[in-house]
């Protein structure tokens, strides 16, 4: 019999891996990323280890290696769905740089992420680390793992969820990005009304080149209305991290 507890615990924490793997594996947070794929598997397994004592299995019946894996792919799409809501979520913060970058002009330049190989976004990387200290301030690691215990016991182990939230996830996806409008908004009203006084200038002194007048005058104006509305955007910041449990909360519940 402890034999026969001994496996049941051993699939039940492999089960649990597979729904809990997405989030970490694709967690865009600067310390997570920064792990190697070696570390962060066996940071999943650790987690996993000290959930599945704390969340409702299901009964669950496996009789063959084809029904485990059958349960293990559910439950990776289960994952795959909260992780999609969890990358909208961080990606609020690369829409906004990207934004910004481009009102600026530092739209052409960018930053070699060498993990990646790709290139990201100057104030896109600036906007994430504040994010990501924000993030760990608000105990937001703490905050993920009672959700991922919440998502657990009410969508328990070898069940799915509904298609609509397929749908909601999506639309989650959608609404995040309305977020990255105003976690740019106060940069990007400010450089607007900067293009109105530069095209006056354009209009009334036309031996004044506007596009070497006007960059560095931009670039400088932008950084400092980013620097002087840093208080502002941590109510925005907070409230993205506390619609990905919303959110969860639409996709899990149908």
């Amino acid at each position: 019999m402890s034999i026969q507890a001994g496996l049941d615990f051993i699939v039940s924490m492999l089960l649990v891996a597979c729904r809990i793997a997405p989030t970490f594996m694709a967690f865009p947070l600067q310390p997570v990323i920064s792990l190697p794929a070696r570390i962060r598997f066996f940071l999943i397994i650790a987690v996993a280890l000290v959930l599945t004592p704390f969340v409702i299995i299901s009964e669950i019946r496996i009789s063959s290696s084809y029904e485990l894996i059958t349960i293990m792919a559910k439950e990776l799409v289960v994952g795959i769905t909260l992780s999609a809501v969890v990358m909208a979520a961080m990606s609020v913060f690369l829409v906004a740089g990207r934004l910004i970058d481009f009102q600026m002009g530092l739209g052409a330049a960018t930053l070699l992420n060498p993990q990646s190989n790709t290139q990201n976004s100057l104030i896109g990387t600036l906007l994430t680390l504040l994010g990501t200290t924000i993030f760990f301030l608000l105990s937001g690691h703490h905050a993920l793992l009672k959700g991922i215990i919440e998502t657990l016991n009410i969508v328990p182990i070898g069940s799915t969820i509904h298609p609509n939230g397929l749908l909601d996830a999506f639309i989650a996806s959608g609404m995040m990005f309305m977020y990255g409008a105003i976690l740019a908004a106060p940069i990007l009203l400010g450089l607007l009304l900067v293009d109105l006084v530069i095209a006056v200038f354009a209009r009334t002194m036309p031996q004044v080149n506007p596009y070497f007048v006007g960059l560095p005058l931009k670039i400088f104006l932008g950084l400092f209305i980013l620097t002087a509305s840093l208080s502002y955007l941590i109510s925005p910041i907070t409230a993205v991290f506390e619609k990905i449990f919303d959110y969860w909360g639409q996709v899990l519940v149908q």
